[in-house]
């Protein structure tokens, strides 16, 4: 069988090569960042081996507007970035930009990858909802020149040329606690998400801050740290419901948590808020009828995707260069899920 030679060899068949990323090797072929000597050994012994050259025309094609967004979600099962994304796709229709979407359910391993497709399918920007904290993938898109609006969650990044717009995580969740220890809670259990996100990071430091100024025991039993998934919202509470006593409340710092907890409590035959009350950090529309009304702390996803759209249009059709940061307000929904009705100071 006579096998025909590949003539062009790809930045991608360098970092198998080397054993690295493809960002690795665009940071080493451009000098774009900081590599390890080491690194830089291997990256330049592939390219040499495999007699790579940077592909020169494909570079001049990424000046061509291809008037489509690449949008990468850390969770497509949360409603909220359901929401998110609807109002990205509201601003980008606007202008008739459409959007190439991928999920990558909180894995930074895919979340690089997704933003590499992005980079080779020649999108004209990216709107990243990250799942962590990592930002490398993203210094890897601006050494590129491609422009990147983070949504949701704060990163670490080396270059400050990105827009954020974020929530005010902290406020709300100290909201929250003050709303619970006025209505006389003297146990409050806390899920908390992820703690390397500035999500879950802000939300459980808003809790802590509103003990602190309310002078209320902070008790490290009722802390639970969880994922942002259902499966640790469930987890957490049959361990919440295990001590002894149990907390009066739950505040999970997600609707996808909260939802976790919210089953548990109804499985277990555990009436909401009589026995244990539960609120959340989210809102969804059919939370004020189901039984008992749920009592959250709302934020406006639909905004903040409709922002991050606008934001990115600025760059590609205004060219502004100068970053900026959204901060959008949350406001505390006041039903019946954390004992309104119940609990008297």
């Amino acid at each position: 069988m006579i096998r025909t030679k590949r003539l062009t060899v790809t930045i991608k068949d360098v970092a198998i090569r080397a054993g690295v990323s493809v960002a690795t090797v665009s940071h080493v072929v451009n000098q774009s960042r900081f590599v390890t000597e080491e690194t830089q050994k291997k990256v330049k012994k592939a390219v040499k081996e495999l007699n790579y050259h940077p592909n020169i025309l494909a570079k001049n094609l990424r000046s061509k507007k291809s008037n489509v967004v690449g949008v990468v979600i850390c969770d497509l099962e949360n409603p909220f970035f359901l929401e998110v994304l609807r109002g990205i796709e509201t601003s980008l229709a606007e202008k008739d930009y459409d959007m190439l979407v991928t999920n990558t359910n909180y894995h930074i391993l895919k979340e690089k990858k997704a933003v590499e497709m992005l980079y080779g399918k020649q999108v004209d920007g990216v709107i990243l909802v990250p799942g962590s904290n990592k930002g490398e993938h993203v210094d890897f898109l601006l050494d590129l020149g491609v422009p990147v609006v983070v949504l949701d969650k704060e990163i670490e990044i080396r270059k400050q040329e990105v827009d954020f717009v974020l929530i005010d995580n902290r406020k709300g969740s100290n909201e929250m606690i003050r709303h619970l220890v006025n209505l006389g809670h003297e146990r409050i259990g806390i899920i908390a998400g992820p703690q390397d996100t500035s999500t879950g990071k802000e939300r459980l430091e808003g809790c802590l801050q509103a003990f602190e100024e309310l002078s209320y025991p902070i008790r490290e039993e009722y802390i639970k740290i969880g994922d942002f998934k259902k499966l640790s919202g469930e987890k957490l509470t049959l361990e919440l419901l295990s001590l002894k006593p149990p907390p009066s409340v739950i505040y999970a710092c997600n609707n996808p948590m909260g939802l976790g907890s919210f089953e548990v409590l109804k499985k277990e035959g555990i009436d909401i808020p009589a026995e244990v009350g539960l609120v959340l950090f989210d809102d969804l529309p059919w939370f004020p009828y189901i039984n008992p009304p749920l009592t959250t702390v709302s934020q406006p996803p639909f905004v903040m995707g409709k922002i991050g759209g606008d934001l990115l249009l600025e760059r590609l059709i205004k060219r502004r260069k100068k970053p900026k940061k959204v901060i959008l307000e949350v406001e505390i929904k006041i039903r019946f899920s954390g004992g309104e009705k119940i609990f008297k100071r």
